[in-house]
């Protein structure tokens, strides 16, 4: 028997056609509004010779209609989620934070300027456990963050020296505010097996001045701009500027992003939505998901702003607080679950210099404590796939209160899915990037 797929969703499109979105299998297709009553045929009797040949073969090759048992869709995303979580058992993620200390003084910001850099002792005990996994045969992939990394240069090129010295194999990632990306780290980039940097903006020159100010007091956004143009311009090291949104630089979004874009060849530049946990904002964040997801649609809608990705990515809402090999070691050799909770003493799980997990109560709630397949209404859910549940953190949160429900809205709400839907069929078809099935 086949059956109609529980991650089906039906656009209106025109007065012949109609767009059919699959996020199991993430097809996205148009067809004959004339298939629409047949789709109602085959949901009552399963028959799916209401279709012709053509279509009964294109429902079936996008997931839209499938043999086998009911749940049969489920459970391969039930597997799905478990290899996220707990696959990928030879390639381990470890961030690692110099120093949560910072060389800027931005007006939202959790970090503990009094932090101290991390000692030898805790060193010592980072590239052992690296050196551990690597004998093991694990692929390593390091990334560097903070506070600011950069302002401990010397930790860093410690640490990398001596794994370069047994000859090791590693992907670096950088995630700095760009202001020290000075000449001598530059020339580190390839030494350090670089191969991604990220740096984060907070709008344009006068917006981004405002708020992300230098100790000293002083204005750090040339002083980025120009850094970043002595990058090397090969495609071994990608870079990606990530852009804080609130509802005061939103408007010029797509102003800030074409600037960036022509100064910097190849870089990507993408949104990060400040919301309004942050207390020291509060009254000009993004309030929830749908918020969002007008910005979304009115960056095409009013800027055609074609830089941005209007179509949705299947994530089960997988992130590194839900994956089993994921690491975020402190200056002090603590770990942390979510990188939400780095400085939170509260929320360390464990230490590296002890080699031990002291909380693994709180890791296995991220794991499976939250699992979106706990839940009626998320296992039915047209965009489980996308969604998984939410934040696995804000999960936990809701839990805690006796809710279970952290829903995605940017994705769920079907009037805005739809409406993005559309904008991405529409630069397909501009583009003349739309092949017949």
């Amino acid at each position: 028997m086949e059956h109609w797929s529980d991650y089906n969703y039906c656009i209106d499109f025109s007065q012949d056609s109609f767009l059919l979105y699959n996020s199991f299998s993430n097809a996205f297709i148009e067809l004959p509004i004339t298939v629409k009553a047949n789709i109602e045929r085959f949901k009552s009797d399963r028959n799916s010779s209401v279709f012709d040949k053509k279509t009964r073969l294109i429902l079936q090759k996008t997931g839209a209609i499938y043999e086998g048992i009911k749940d049969k869709q489920l459970n391969a995303l039930k597997i799905c989620y478990g290899n996220l979580v707990f696959g990928q058992p030879k390639h381990i993620f470890i961030t690692v934070l110099p120093t949560l200390r910072c060389n800027f003084r931005c007006s939202c910001c959790f970090e503990n300027l009094q932090s101290h850099a991390m000692s030898l002792e805790v060193q010592e005990a980072l590239v052992n456990k690296i050196t551990q996994f690597h004998q093991k045969g694990y692929k390593i992939s390091l990334v560097w963050s903070g506070g600011e990394p950069l302002i401990e240069i010397d930790i860093i090129d410690s640490i990398l020296s001596r794994l370069n010295t047994i000859g090791m194999k590693y992907t670096s990632i950088i995630k700095t505010n760009g202001y020290l990306l000075t000449s001598e780290v530059i020339n580190k980039l390839a030494e350090w097996q670089v191969k991604h940097i990220q740096v984060i903006l907070d709008g344009d020159e006068y917006t981004h001045d405002s708020k992300r100010i230098l100790a000293n007091g002083e204005s750090s956004f040339q002083t980025i701009m120009d850094n970043l143009k002595h990058l090397p311009s090969q495609k071994r090291i990608t870079l990606g500027i990530r852009v804080n949104l609130d509802k005061i630089n939103e408007n010029i979004y797509s102003q800030i992003a074409s600037s960036i874009e022509s100064e910097l060849p190849g870089v990507r530049v993408y949104p990060r939505f400040s919301t309004g946990k942050c207390n020291a904002c509060s009254g000009q964040m993004f309030a929830s998901y749908m918020d969002k997801a007008d910005f979304y649609i009115q960056q095409y809608k009013e800027y055609e702003n074609l830089s941005l990705s209007y179509f949705p990515v299947f994530s089960l809402g997988h992130c590194m607080a839900t994956s089993y090999n994921t690491w975020i070691v402190g200056p002090e050799g603590e770990l942390y679950n979510c990188q939400a909770e780095i400085g939170l003493s509260d929320k360390v799980v464990g230490n590296i210099i002890d080699d031990t997990v002291t909380n693994m109560d709180y890791v296995s709630e991220f794991m499976v404590g939250v699992s979106p397949f706990e839940n009626e209404q998320c296992r039915r859910c047209v965009v489980l796939p996308l969604c998984g549940g939410g934040c696995a953190l804000e999960r936990i949160a809701q839990k805690n209160e006796g809710i279970l429900s952290a829903c995605n809205i940017f994705f769920k709400d079907k009037s805005k899915l739809g409406e993005l839907l559309k904008i991405h069929y529409d630069i397909k078809r501009k583009r003349q990037e739309i092949t017949a099935l």
